[in-house]
């Protein structure tokens, strides 16, 4: 059954992440090529601030969203009126949980990967070779004993099903007392 609760909410998530990833993926081209035309002109210098600064609105937000999807689906779905319908499925409650938790970490997961993607098509196409960034990913690798990037992923896959499971346990906690709801 837990098979069956993850595809279906791989389906449902997927379209709003999409979305988000393809606004994402547009403000970044559109931020590239922008940055890649030299014209000295006050006017050309304020609408490169200007979609800029939307650049920037738009990796916290895309951040935040992702983030808040997560928390508003598990609330909607699990104690929401839609609750009913969920737990009247023939699943245990740890399944329809876990395959809330496993789908949103997944997806900031992604999320993450995206926006350091998004970064460095920003910062290092067209500026650097790709040789030059695997000189130094090996150096940054070398320097540290190659013990730093595999812990770093770690701290951070930690960190983010720590924050998924703070905000679950949260919502959990408030639906215990009647007068909050």
């Amino acid at each position: 059954m837990l098979k069956k609760l993850l595809k279906h909410e791989w389906i449902a998530t997927g379209r709003m992440y999409g979305i988000f990833f393809l606004v994402l993926a547009v403000v970044t081209l559109v931020t590239k090529l922008i940055g890649l035309i030299q014209i000295d002109s006050w006017v050309f210098s304020t609408i490169k601030g200007m979609i800029t600064g939307i650049y920037v609105v738009t990796l916290l937000g895309v951040w935040f969203c992702s983030i808040g999807y997560a928390v508003v689906r598990f609330y909607k779905n699990m104690v929401s009126s839609e609750g009913y319908l969920t737990f009247t499925l023939p699943a245990k409650v740890e399944q329809l949980v876990t395959e809330k938790f496993l789908v949103a970490f997944v997806w900031q997961m992604v999320t993450i990967f995206a926006l350091i993607l998004s970064l460095c098509v920003i910062f290092l196409v067209g500026k650097v070779s790709l040789g030059e960034i695997a000189d130094v990913w090996q150096a940054m690798i070398g320097e540290v004993g190659g013990g730093f990037i595999p812990a770093f992923l770690l701290l951070l896959a930690v960190n983010m099903a720590y924050q998924l499971v703070i905000y679950y346990l949260s919502i959990a906690i408030g639906q215990l007392f009647t007068g909050n709801k």
